[in-house]
């Protein structure tokens, strides 16, 4: 009897999240790699255009009541070379009206990297997790959204921390900031 009391608990507790949020999203991300430093700078010499400064990455987000979890592994690939730099954020968000979803975050850019048949996680070998999670750098995110159906739009703005979790380097570095956007299809 407590079991079954016990499960329908969760499920009444639990249905608002399933109804009114859009749990699990997936999509594609596109971002411009030139920092911001470097879009103000006035230099006649930055291609503002060039293929190199545009990176693309799928996204998985899931959203469960107002907490958001996402994950961007940006892909590059070249002969006997793989990188996929992933960016790790959890925050919070908000659907306001079901016409814009606002969010902010802090998470992690932890980039795994294959060269050659050698698998490295942020320059560390694949064993040396701890390692690896120290050396990573703090990233802070702020996103809007706008649900359009089963689809939805986001606009990202991404600042690098000025170090890593090892020398305590949390303070935001703006001019290292990047920009992305996305598209997401709510898939549940």
């Amino acid at each position: 009897m407590k079991k079954k009391l016990i499960v329908v608990l969760m499920l009444v507790l639990l249905a608002p999240a399933f109804i009114f949020a859009d749990i699990m999203q997936l999509g594609l991300n596109v971002g411009y790699g030139l920092p911001f430093d470097e879009l103000t700078s006035g230099d006649d010499d930055v291609e503002y255009f060039a293929a190199e400064n545009f990176k693309f990455a799928p996204e998985l987000r899931f959203n469960i009541f107002f907490l958001q979890l996402d994950l961007v592994p940006q892909l590059s690939f070249g002969k006997d070379y793989f990188m996929a730099d992933t960016q790790a954020t959890l925050g919070i968000q908000f659907k306001i009206l079901n016409a814009v979803r606002l969010g902010a975050g802090a998470g992690i850019s932890l980039p795994f990297v294959q060269d050659h048949g050698n698998w490295t996680m942020n320059g560390c070998p694949m064993d040396g997790f701890a390692e690896a999670m120290g050396n990573a750098r703090m990233l802070y995110k702020v996103n809007v959204g706008i649900p359009i159906s089963a689809v939805e739009i986001t606009a990202n703005w991404i600042l690098p921390a000025e170090g890593s979790f090892n020398d305590g380097g949390f303070v935001p570095d703006i001019d290292s900031s990047t920009f992305s956007v996305g598209v997401l299809l709510n898939l549940f």
